[in-house]
């Protein structure tokens, strides 16, 4: 149980030979992700890819959906790219959208219901755990974390860039919601435990 991710150094794709400029999608197996908005050697063919968009959703097992034009040219591939993995969703205090410092994607719903679905953003490549719960927390940042305040099922992510930084963003269904001041344990790490 964990969370794999392969850092695509080129783009496979399906079909006949893209034409330059044309937009192309890919769907592979697993979780991939690699850097968007600079070029990726496309296999086979003597052209490059910039990559536009990265799509992580569970069907039959975890799948990546790689958005991406084609260019003229080959390129090399470029240096590492920070990817962090998260064992939990924490999002903001709804406080902080009220306020007008943070997006609603960003905060905790107010009022989650269970089997409702929420969207998120968060800042950076992420990649979420989809085989099972994971707990939903809220951080005041610098990794100050609350206890589970419910348990999600990761339904998708979405990999993009806004003014030259990564983001995140993504669907989750809410399994159970817990009431903070229980001192009962729901979870070890992202390990869910069925409490009575």
């Amino acid at each position: 149980m964990g969370i794999q991710a392969v850092l695509l150094r080129a783009i496979p794709y399906e079909g006949q030979t893209p034409q330059v400029g044309e937009g192309c999608e890919v769907t592979i197996a697993g979780q991939a992700l690699c850097r968007i908005n600079e070029p990726l050697p496309l296999i086979g063919a003597p052209f490059s890819g910039i990559v536009e968009k990265i799509r992580h959703f569970k069907d039959d097992g975890v799948k990546t959906t790689i958005q991406y034009r084609v260019v003229e040219g080959t390129c090399e591939q470029t240096a590492d790219l920070a990817i962090e993995f998260n064992p939990d969703l924490a999002l903001r205090n709804i406080r902080e959208y009220n306020e007008g410092q943070r997006r609603l994607e960003e905060c905790v719903h107010r009022k989650m219901r269970v089997e409702g679905q929420y969207e998120f953003l968060k800042g950076g490549h992420r990649l979420y755990w989809f085989g099972g719960e994971l707990p939903l927390l809220e951080t005041q940042g610098k990794e100050r974390l609350s206890r589970p305040l419910a348990s999600i099922l990761m339904l998708e992510t979405t990999h993009f860039t806004s003014f030259g930084k990564p983001y995140t963003r993504g669907k989750y269904l809410v399994k159970d919601v817990f009431d903070p001041s229980d001192p009962r344990v729901h979870f070890e790490s992202y390990k869910r435990l069925i409490v009575g």
